[in-house]
């Protein structure tokens, strides 16, 4: 059984989104704890294909991943990740604060499937990390800072950095946080 707090994310981003003026999306800011803590899924892996499809009224981008590495969550060397927004038979529906995600382009992705079963980003682009590798054979993993406004838990407006790590690391700090969450 899912707690309410597995579904209040997605929830948020999508009714704030909806209620807000057009072309603006409020987000709660999400810390990387919160990301790791509220994922279903995270894992590394690389788009292989994108496409639109309708569900009711709203147009999504699905994505199929090649999983490279499951840092939480089931098995599977594929999952299909779909993001709000896309262009369906010459409509174009966009939201703003959504991911996109790039054929061939490599991410680690913080996800959350609802009781519908569709996958998705948490935190619409908080939850995606560009992976790039440096010339000195480091891999870095990367997030612009949305210009969406953000909010704090407490309701409070609150400005997003940009994000920038080596994958090592960050995969380490998953690692830990999810290692003390089961002791």
């Amino acid at each position: 059984m899912r707690r309410a707090s597995q579904t209040f994310p997605a929830a948020l981003a999508v009714l704030v989104g909806l209620v807000s003026p057009a072309g603006s999306t409020t987000l709660e800011k999400l810390s990387l704890e919160t990301l790791i803590d509220r994922s279903t899924a995270i894992i590394r892996g690389k788009a292989t294909s994108c496409a639109a499809s309708l569900r009711g009224r709203t147009i999504y981008t699905v994505c199929d991943v090649a999983v490279s590495e499951r840092l939480k969550g089931g098995a599977g060397a594929a999952v299909a990740v779909a993001t709000l927004g896309g262009t369906l038979n010459g409509v174009r529906q966009a939201v703003a604060g959504a991911p996109r995600i790039e054929p061939g382009q490599e991410y680690l992705f913080f996800l959350w499937t609802g009781r519908s079963g569709l996958t998705q980003v948490i935190g619409l682009s908080q939850g995606i990390f560009d992976l790039r590798l440096l010339p000195g054979g480091v891999k870095i993993a990367s997030r612009a800072a949305s210009s969406e406004v953000m909010l704090n838990s407490a309701g409070q407006r609150v400005q997003e950095e940009p994000f920038s790590m080596s994958y090592d690391e960050l995969a380490a700090r998953i690692r830990t946080r999810l290692q003390g969450a089961r002791d």
